[in-house]
């Protein structure tokens, strides 16, 4: 009877472990600092966390879709496959900083499909370099899935840990050209910008926003800036701050709130967390260019790098104006 009760055990909690695997996935960086892990919730909704060393920096955080008159694509979901890679190549510039930038990083794709029908597929493809991570949805056509896509929310978390301290510009659909702000994530409010957006173009939705890049400092001295890269042929994301303290990505909208129209397949641009131990390291990121896409001119030699000097920052500081006797 022991050794029936024995193995009884054994296989009960190997079939538990079987299927803690089926919903579990980590990667880490190239150097192991830095890592990355995927999970299902117990509605089969997709997660994930990121780690710095022993210290959690992004808390659980959801993932998913929201479409005009279709089901969304966020619960019901279980994973189909799970493929790895490394990658690690030195190429060169046009222009910049470095001579040579080094694309170091390894890869987790997970593919989900919907337990019920219509038993729609998605992937998500993770890539985690030593100063930080990158991911994408990538949705293939598919039987199962409409010609054309109407998204109305795409529900991409980052889930805080504390109320770092935070720079950050308003949520402006139309412009960049602010002053940052230092304030806690918690503070972050752009209500006094509310008179300069006069125009429909310009109106902000949630004044609890932010455009991208949002910078912050942990209490740690850990360095946090989330963007996004490869941003073609789908809208911008700006992101909204909850009382939880979660990002929530807001993509601009068209005039009718849809949010981004297109068509399988096709993937979003990155999401992108960049990891530094200062403010130095952050700068000296090569994250977003190694997520773009790569140049596809082949001959670059014409192009020549030059300096550019102007008054524009210096009108919108007070110290310039395009008149000529002032300029004299």
């Amino acid at each position: 009877y022991l050794k029936a009760f024995l193995f009884t055990i054994f296989c009960s909690l190997l079939i538990f472990s079987c299927d803690i695997m089926k919903k579990l996935s980590t990667v880490s960086s190239p150097d192991g600092n830095l890592s990355v892990t995927f999970s299902l919730s117990d509605s089969g909704n997709p997660q994930y966390t990121v780690h710095h060393g022993e210290k959690q920096i992004i808390d659980t955080s959801s993932l998913g879709f929201e479409f005009k008159n279709l089901p969304p694509i966020k619960n019901n979901l279980q994973i189909s496959s799970v493929e790895r890679r490394s990658f690690d190549e030195t190429w060169q510039p046009v222009w910049g900083e470095q001579k040579e930038v080094r694309n170091h990083y390894n890869e987790l794709l997970v593919s989900l499909k919907e337990t019920d029908n219509p038993q729609r597929v998605i992937k998500i493809r993770f890539r985690v370099f030593n100063d930080g991570v990158g991911f994408r949805y990538e949705v293939p056509a598919q039987k199962s899935m409409a010609d054309s896509l109407s998204i109305m929310n795409e529900q991409t978390e980052f889930a805080l840990t504390r109320d770092h301290t935070s720079w950050w510009i308003p949520a402006d659909y139309d412009s960049y050209e602010y002053n940052y702000k230092e304030t806690k994530i918690s503070e972050i409010d752009a209500s006094e910008f509310a008179s300069e957006n006069e125009r429909v173009d310009r109106q902000i939705g949630n004044f609890n926003a932010g455009n991208t890049p949002i910078t912050m400092k942990t209490e740690d001295g850990l360095y946090l800036s989330f963007h996004e890269a490869n941003l073609t042929d789908y809208p911008g994301m700006t992101l909204v701050v909850t009382d939880d303290l979660k990002l929530v990505s807001e993509l601009v909208p068209w005039s009718d709130g849809t949010k981004a129209r297109i068509k399988p397949p096709f993937s979003t641009p990155w999401r992108t967390i960049q990891v530094g131990k200062s403010a130095s390291e952050l700068a000296e990121s090569f994250i977003l260019q190694n997520l773009n896409e790569p140049n596809k001119l082949e001959d670059t030699s014409w192009i020549e790098p030059m300096k550019y000097t102007g008054i524009w920052w210096e009108m919108h500081l007070g110290k310039s104006t395009w008149g000529i006797e002032e300029a004299a």
